[in-house]
């Protein structure tokens, strides 16, 4: 089974390096576009067993539905995971809960990628 993994940052954290230049809510909305985009984009792809958004932000988690991705929730922590265990985290749930063989990650900063990229 393959599975698509698509790890997103909580919306208070993302997108950290442009704060000097757009407002926390500037930042969330852009995100949200970014995700809508992603969404389309992956309504068109077919190569994937299942395609699994793990974040910790409702608002993600509830759009995921609308494009018939799976939406976990990621627990945060204190102190924050690392990307790389955040990555591992994800990883492991694909391998122990969704049987994945095979798993790809993506990431919403490839904006614009196409459905062909995908496959």
């Amino acid at each position: 089974m393959s599975i698509l993994l698509i790890p997103i940052a909580p919306l208070s954290k993302t997108k950290s390096r442009l704060r000097d230049c757009f407002s926390a809510k500037q930042l969330k909305d852009l995100t949200i576009a970014m995700f809508h985009d992603l969404g389309n984009t992956l309504s068109d792809v077919k190569c994937f067993d299942k395609k699994i958004v793990y974040c910790n932000a409702p608002e993600i988690l509830e759009i995921a539905e609308t494009y018939n991705l799976i939406g976990i929730k990621e627990e945060l922590t204190t102190p924050r995971k690392t990307f790389d265990d955040v990555i591992k985290d994800l990883n492991n749930i694909a391998i122990k809960e969704y049987e994945a063989k095979q798993t790809v990650f993506t990431f919403l900063d490839i904006i614009l990628i196409s459905v062909k990229n995908f496959y």
